[in-house]
């Protein structure tokens, strides 16, 4: 408010009515959101009138750009939802208006429709380009004719236009601008002209009405986000001109049944496909190297999944909660699966890592609540199995224990180190065996092992991560032994039914302690039993002083 005041002449200024001082030669986005004024009058000395400057001043119904005005920035009026007329003074050398519309000079521009038109609006044969916001919360009219001498579509040209039902884009037209006609949900049908060679950024985010589209030949880029949450989509064509499709390119477009991705896309970016709920099967061409980050999240009806020999890499949570899917090959030309890749598959019973596998990322088979079984090639160096789970090469790292898995599992005596995420969501195991080999327990590797009842960590662990033992509700004790210096946050947390620990840490004040790593267990019911002569140091730190009792551990 402080930039109003200082450009406002105070003396005819009201409420409703603003009146810039003589003088002032810019004005900023200093009116943005007044939605009370009803009119404002800019004087002769302005030669700016900046981005957004009058954006969602809903109460103005007309305004008029006098003739010293040389620039005026994208959006000055975006949102103004009651202004019917824009006039600028004959005289100005920059800028003109006609039947309330706001040009540029030769009106080869159209720069700005007001909200508040009405029906049916026919763009003169005159204009080349439509500027960026020009026809933006223009949500009353219902169709919009562009001429064919337009070549130029600009950012956000249409957005909001939630009226308009149909638009025929002319061949003149080689760019649709970034967010150009996102949000008209309305628009049930469009045409593109095989002029266009690119479809910008969010060009059509959020059309729901939208049932197919067809997409010429002549494109070659599908902007980011150009299609997503069009949920009315169903099919689309995509042609074999198109060499990238951006990120999130048809993210949320639940309605889309199937989709042919082209061989002449190398790439399948970051969640072109997440959220597609309604595809049932996913063939990806031998054009492609690479599936990005959660490229097909959530795609939660596929039930089928090729993967080409020409695929080096599976993304971050590519394929996370393809829950329908239960087998998925993976081609021997992978070297990384990344972080999550296959999280969420609940139907998948078994998968075989191929010798190419070079890594394999944190979590990425978790909640994979049927997987029984994880084979890895013997001529992989650097991963192996054993009766189905999942080891480094020399199987001193426990990599993954299917989440299917049932009964007593005892840790292989090789083993030295307990991946993260390892034996996370194994909610069928009741026992555990952790051998005195082990030296490092990773974050969350037992989290959610809601059955096992009693786990004692041997006296070679050093260190226990974050999470390490979260959600482990049959947990009733623990027993913790000196060798232990790190305790991570939350190693304990939400173990609720825990009501025995034997600490047997006899420097507890050296060791390296979260502070939240009991957090949600009952520690007013839990017995902590610590070694003689320590009783008065846990009693006073910051973390087990909580418990009410602290028993000397007399064995």
């Amino acid at each position: 408010m402080k930039d109003i005041y200082n450009i406002l002449d105070k003396n005819k200024s009201t409420e409703e009515i603003y009146v810039i001082r003589e003088g002032v030669t810019e004005i900023p986005e200093a009116f943005a959101d007044c939605s009370k004024v009803t009119s404002i009058v800019i004087p002769n000395s302005v030669t700016n009138i900046g981005a957004h400057a009058f954006r969602y001043c809903t109460g103005l119904t007309s305004i008029v750009i006098p003739n010293s005005v040389t620039s005026i920035g994208d959006g000055a009026f975006e949102g103004c939802i009651g202004l019917t007329s824009i006039s600028v003074d004959p005289n100005n050398l920059n800028f003109s208006s006609l039947e309330g519309i706001l040009y540029d000079k030769e009106k080869t521009k159209i720069i700005k429709v007001p909200c508040g038109n009405t029906g049916d609006f026919v763009i003169p044969n005159s204009v080349i380009s439509i500027a960026s916001y020009s026809f933006c919360y223009c949500t009353k009219l219902t169709s919009i004719a562009i001429p064919n001498s337009v070549t130029k579509i600009g950012e956000c040209a249409f957005i909001y236009c939630e009226g308009l039902t149909s638009i025929v884009i002319p061949n003149s037209v080689t760019n649709i601008g970034a967010h150009a006609f996102r949000y008209c949900t309305g628009l049930t049908s469009i045409v593109i002209p095989n002029s266009v060679t690119s479809i910008g950024e969010g060009a059509f985010v959020n059309c729901e009405g939208l049932t197919s589209i067809a997409i010429p030949n002549s494109v070659t880029d599908i902007g980011t986000y150009a299609f997503s949450y069009c949920t009315g989509l169903t099919s689309i064509a995509i042609p074999n001109s198109v060499t990238k499709i951006g990120d999130s390119a048809f993210e949320g477009c639940s309605g889309l049944k199937s989709i042919a991705i082209p061989n002449s896309v190398t790439d399948i970016e970051d969640s072109v496909f997440e959220g597609c709920e309604g595809l049932t099967s996913i063939v990806i061409p031998n054009s492609v190297t690479s599936i990005g980050d959660g490229a097909f999240a959530y795609c939660s009806k596929v039930t089928s999944i090729v993967i080409p020999d020409s695929v080096t890499n599976i993304g971050d949570g590519a394929f996370a909660d393809c829950s329908k899917v239960t087998s998925i090959d993976i081609p021997n030309s992978v070297t990384n699966i990344g972080d999550g890749a296959f999280e969420g598959c609940t139907g998948l019973t078994s998968i075989v890592i191929p010798n190419s596998v070079t890594n394999i990322g944190a979590y990425a088979f978790n909640y994979c609540f049927v997987l029984t079984s994880i084979s890895v090639d013997p001529n992989n160096l650097n991963f192996s199995s054993l009766e189905g789970d999942l080891y480094d090469k020399e199987k001193t790292k426990i990599i993954k224990v299917p989440c299917g898995k049932t009964g007593d599992f005892v840790i292989p005596n090789s083993v030295i180190s307990i991946d993260r995420y390892s034996f996370c969501h194994c909610s069928k195991l009741t026992s555990i065996v952790i051998p005195n080999s082990v030296t490092d327990i990773g974050d969350y590797a037992f989290a959610d092992c809601s059955k096992v009842t009693n786990i004692v960590i041997p006296d070679s662990v050093t260190s226990i991560g974050e999470g390490a033992f979260v959600n482990c509700e049959g947990l009733t004790s623990i027993d913790i032994p000196d060798s232990v210096i790190n305790i991570e946050n939350s190693a304990f947390e939400d173990c609720i039914k825990l009501n025995r620990i034997h600490c047997q840490i006899k420097n507890i004040k050296d060791v390296k302690i979260g502070i939240n790593i009991f957090i949600g267990c009952d520690l007013s019911n839990c017995i902590l039993y610590v070694p003689t002569g320590t009783d008065n140091d846990y009693r006073h730190h910051p973390v087990f002083s909580k418990f009410k009792n602290i028993v000397i551990d007399e064995y």
